[in-house]
C-alpha cells in the first residue's frame, strides 16, 4: 500500500533557510530565545505551504496558544474506540482543548517514531492508542523521545520498556472468563474461539480459551484463519472460519467470536452460501470490543470495556498534569477498566 510522504522538520527547517532546533523552539512557543519577526513569519509561513501539521494546530500556534492535545492511534480500531475518540474529543472541548487525532496505521515502525519524534515537543498533551510496532525493539527506540515529551498517556495498555503512564483495559484473555459464563448460563456444551490469526498471536489466545474452557467442563475447540495479506481484513478472515465451522459434521452450539467485522462476515457467509442463520440457531458471544453487534436482529451477547470512563479518566489525567505538574514517582497505571457483559437476548 502506497503511504504519502511524511513532510518532516527538516523539510520546513530547508523551506525557510534556518536550522531545525530554530523551528522547533518557534513552534513550541515557549522558547527562552527571541526571534525576529521576520524568521518567525517564514517559518510559520512554510509549515502552512508544505501542510506539516492541522491548520487548528498552526493557528493555535501562531496565537501563542497551546490547547491542542494530540491523540495518536497505530493501528486498527473498532467501533467503541471511535466513541471513544468522540467521547475524549467532548471532554477535552469542554475544558478548552481542541482533539487532533493523527492515524499512523500501516506505517512502518520506523515512520510511526519518526512522526512522534518530529512533534513530540508541540502539543500540550499526547494520547497514545495502540503503536502496533511489529518489532519489540522498536520500544526502546522510544523510550528517549518520550523522556522529552509533554504530558503522555497510553490508553489501552502500557507500552513495553515505557516512560509513561497508562490506562490498564483488562480485555484479552482476562475476558475469557466472562465468555465462559455466558455460554454456562446458556447451557452450551460443544464452543468454539473464533479468531484471526493476528490477533491470537501464535495460539496465545486460543490456548488460554481451550485450556481455561476444558477446565471448566466444556468442550472446546478453536478455528484460527490463516495470516492474511493485509492486516486486520477480518471479513476475509470471517469467510475463513465460516467455512470451517460448515465442513465441521459435529457443530458447536455456542461461538466466541474476536470481533463484531469476523461476526458480520462468518453470519452473512452461512447464510448466503449455505442458507444457515447462525444468529438464529446458535448462541454466539462476540463483537469484540464493539457495540456495533447490538444492531442484529438477534442481537449476540458481547464484551466491552466502558470507553467513557477510560476516555473521562484520559482527560482528568492528562489536564491535571498541565494544571499541577507530573508526578515524579515514573511510569505507572493511573486506573483500571473491566471489561463487562453487555446482554443480546
Amino acid at each position: 500500500m502506497a503511504t504519502v510522504q511524511q513532510i518532516t522538520i527538516g523539510d520546513v527547517a530547508a523551506a525557510c533557510g534556518v536550522s531545525k532546533a530554530t523551528v522547533t523552539q518557534i513552534l513550541s512557543g515557549h522558547s527562552k530565545y527571541k526571534f525576529r519577526e521576520e524568521t518567525k513569519r517564514k517559518v510559520f509561513e512554510a509549515v502552512e505551504r508544505l501542510n506539516y501539521r492541522p491548520n487548528l494546530f498552526a493557528s493555535s500556534l501562531r496565537k501563542q496558544e497551546n490547547n491542542i492535545i494530540l491523540c495518536i492511534v497505530g493501528d486498527a480500531f473498532r467501533y467503541a474506540e471511535i466513541m471513544q475518540f468522540k467521547r475524549l474529543e467532548q471532554e477535552f472541548g469542554s475544558r478548552g482543548y481542541n482533539l487532533v487525532l493523527q492515524f499512523l496505521v500501516d506505517l512502518s515502525d520506523e515512520q510511526k517514531i519518526e512522526f512522534i519524534r518530529n512533534f513530540i515537543c508541540f502539543p500540550a498533551g499526547i494520547l497514545i492508542h495502540s503503536l502496533g510496532f511489529q518489532d519489540p525493539a522498536s520500544y526502546l527506540k522510544l523510550q528517549p523521545v518520550l523522556k522529552s515529551a509533554p504530558p503522555v498517556l497510553s490508553l489501552n495498555d502500557e507500552i513495553k520498556n515505557g516512560v509513561t503512564d497508562y490506562i490498564k483495559i483488562n480485555w484479552g484473555i482476562k475476558s475469557i472468563p466472562l465468555a465462559l459464563e455466558c455460554f454456562r448460563k446458556k447451557n452450551c456444551r460443544n464452543i468454539v474461539c473464533c479468531i484471526d490469526a493476528g490477533d491470537d498471536n501464535g495460539g496465545h489466545f486460543s490456548d488460554a480459551f481451550i485450556s481455561q474452557a476444558a477446565a471448566a467442563g466444556f468442550n472446546a475447540r478453536s478455528y484460527v484463519s490463516p495470516p492474511l495479506e493485509q492486516k486486520y481484513d477480518y471479513y476475509s478472515a470471517g469467510e475463513y472460519v465460516a467455512d470451517m465451522i460448515a465442513a465441521e459434521p459435529d457443530w458447536p452450539d455456542g461461538l466466541r467470536i474476536g470481533s463484531d467485522e469476523m461476526l458480520f462476515a462468518i453470519n452473512e457467509r452461512l447464510r448466503q452460501k449455505y442458507h444457515i442463520d447462525m444468529l438464529t440457531r446458535y448462541y454466539v458471544i462476540g463483537g469484540g470490543d464493539s457495540e456495533f453487534s447490538r444492531k442484529y436482529a438477534n442481537p449476540p451477547d458481547i464484551i466491552i470495556h466502558d470507553y467513557q470512563a477510560a476516555a473521562e479518566m484520559a482527560v482528568k489525567y492528562i489536564t491535571g498534569v498541565l494544571e499541577n505538574g507530573k508526578d515524579p514517582s515514573g511510569p505507572r497505571c493511573i486506573g483500571t477498566i473491566d471489561t463487562h457483559v453487555i446482554s443480546g437476548r
